[in-house]
């Protein structure tokens, strides 16, 4: 009741000089509600200083107004009660567990949530997978492993980055647009009104089809990944809200947080950015299409390469996050599979540790939790592995440190031989395989795997069962 008192008093307070300055746009009309959330609740939330935020608004609205501005902040600030702000140059947006695992490099970092595995999801990460009763005992605690509350080694992106602080924050790898996605014109704004007075999940969701419908049909790289953030931080800044009035926050709500019924694909701007950064990893900064002065303003840091790696990995993360089973995203097979993520995860880290519970939990997720499923084939377990057991990557990609490596191989050795034993007894009740080729293909693979990981642990009797199965199954045939 004192969070929904709070949050009303923060809704009255906002019309109408507030709410009006907030919405006031520059000479290129643009204005703050065109990069940041309708009201101004993130900057609330977080420690930014009043000579920041004074910087920041100066281009915009002049001397006078920008003082307004801050004077509007501290105002909401005031409202909803917070006792401690946020820390913007550590609390990163969606950070898994509250904070990154430490350590210098990916690898040490991998290392870490390796071995954190065996808290998480001990039946894996200890002892050996050896019968059915193992195996859905392990599948169990894999579908109850939420994603939100588990520390990994990856960093996700401080919510924003800015030159001022130091050349390491050069960077577009941050939350807040470098330019503006929308106009102040009235459809948007009574979205935003009708969101403020009801923030709804549907609210939500309706402000976010509008904001993607009135974007330019046709735009550049830095438009694109504009859009992505502001849709990114119009659901982070429904979450902060949500945890004012009490709400159950999204990360919560189970694996599919932003589905509700509406057809196939849901609302994942998160995996759209790191898409974005996968698809312009070798571009320039300053060929985006960015204005000279973002440019200058994320140049002399990081590379224009580590920028996009700075976002290609974490925001995938959050993608998966937001889509456990990865089948509500996109029709796109290499980003169902978890191809695209899989490579930039070896790629970007080395993190194979974190790899191989992602892989986990998508595939157990897709095949055990009904919210994740999204076709009107019959939920079944698709057993793939993706590229981290193709080729040479699972010898490419074995972590060099003795300690990391037995407890990523003993890890995934478990998870293999958890769906193995899942997989037989699907095919043996069912007598239907799906997609059999692949399906051969990847147990090919699986015992490729074992004798890297585990040579010495006589799977390849569970792997002839299975592949039996595939056998003596049957196609499977639309009714």
């Amino acid at each position: 009741m004192v969070a929904l008192l709070a949050l009303a008093a923060l809704v009255s307070s906002k019309a109408p000089e507030g709410l009006a300055l907030w919405r006031t746009p520059d000479a290129r009309g643009q204005a703050c509600s065109s990069c940041h959330s309708p009201d101004g609740i993130e900057l609330a939330a977080y420690n930014f200083s009043d000579a920041d935020l004074r910087r920041r608004s100066l281009p915009h609205l002049g001397a006078e107004k920008a003082d307004a501005m801050v004077a509007y902040l501290g105002s909401l600030r005031k409202n909803l009660g917070t006792q401690k702000r946020l820390d913007p140059m550590q609390d990163r947006p969606f950070q898994p567990g509250g904070a990154p695992l430490s350590g210098a490099t990916a690898q040490d970092r991998d290392k870490a949530f390796s071995l954190s595995l065996a808290t998480v999801l001990p039946k894996l990460a200890t002892g050996r997978i050896s019968s059915l009763d193992d195996a859905k005992a392990a599948r169990d605690e894999v579908i109850m492993a939420n994603p939100f509350e588990i520390r990994i080694g990856i960093r996700m992106n401080l919510l924003s980055e800015d030159h001022v602080h130091g050349v390491d924050h050069a960077t577009i790898a941050h939350w807040i647009p470098d330019v503006a996605i929308t106009r102040q014109n009235p459809a948007y704004i009574a979205a935003q009104d009708r969101y403020l007075a009801s923030p709804t999940d549907e609210n939500l969701k309706a402000l976010d089809k509008l904001l993607v419908a009135e974007s330019p049909r046709f735009f550049n790289p830095s438009d694109q990944v504009a859009l992505a953030k502001a849709r990114s931080l119009l659901w982070f800044q429904h979450d902060l809200r949500m945890r004012l009035l009490g709400k159950p926050s999204l990360g919560s709500r189970g694996p599919e947080p932003l589905s509700g019924g509406e057809g196939r694909l849901t609302p994942n701007p998160f995996w759209d950015l790191g898409a974005l950064a996968r698809a312009y990893r070798d571009l320039r900064i300053d060929a985006f299409g960015f204005p000279e002065t973002v440019v200058e303003a994320k140049t002399g840091g990081p590379s224009d390469r580590e920028q996009m790696n700075q976002i290609r990995v974490p925001w995938m993360w959050l993608g998966f996050m937001f889509d456990q089973g990865m089948q509500r995203t996109s029709l796109e097979r290499p980003v169902s599979q978890c191809d695209y993520f899989t490579e930039a995860l070896l790629q970007d880290g080395p993190y194979p540790a974190h790899c191989a519970f992602m892989i986990t939990k998508k595939i157990a997720t897709a095949a055990y939790a009904p919210e994740a499923w999204s076709s009107p084939t019959p939920q079944h377990l698709a057993f793939d592995f993706s590229t981290l057991t193709r080729g040479e990557n699972i010898r490419r990609y074995q972590p060099a440190d003795s300690t990391h490596a037995a407890a990523y191989n003993r890890f995934l050795a478990n998870a293999l031989r958890m769906f193995l034993w899942l997989q037989l007894e699907e095919l043996q009740r069912t007598h239907v395989r799906y997609q059999h080729e692949p399906l051969v293909f990847q147990m090919k693979q699986i015992s490729k795997a074992f004798s890297v990981i585990d040579p010495a642990g006589g799977d390849d009797e569970l792997v002839k069962k299975v592949l039996a199965a595939i056998e003596a199954s049957s196609d499977y045939k639309k009714t």
